[in-house]
């Protein structure tokens, strides 16, 4: 049976953008993420929440997370989406600190 959605025009996508590609320790750090064809989003625990909580982070489907730049070197944040239908996806932004 071909699958009716070639593509899976259902699935979930995410961006995460930051303000600016390098940051000195101690600046704050504005991602920015976006989504298409998502009901739920959260940041997962990674590197960059190393001395944080390490449950995941419920957030909207658009927004503005604030972190301060206290992991030396090239932190990231990943986020999971996932679809009505059970779709999921992941998405990544690493920066540089010095």
């Amino acid at each position: 049976i071909a699958n009716p959605h070639p593509g899976s025009a259902t699935a979930p996508t995410c961006t995460i953008v930051s303000d600016k590609p390098n940051y000195a320790h101690g600046e704050i750090i504005l991602f920015t993420w976006t989504t298409t064809n998502a009901v739920s989003a959260q940041f997962l625990p990674d590197t960059w929440r190393s001395n944080d909580s390490k449950d995941p982070v419920q957030v909207g489907a658009n927004g503005v997370w604030r972190r301060s730049a206290t992991t030396s070197g090239h932190p990231f944040v990943t986020m999971k989406v996932a679809s009505g239908s059970g779709e999921s996806a992941t998405c990544s932004k690493m920066v540089n600190v010095y």
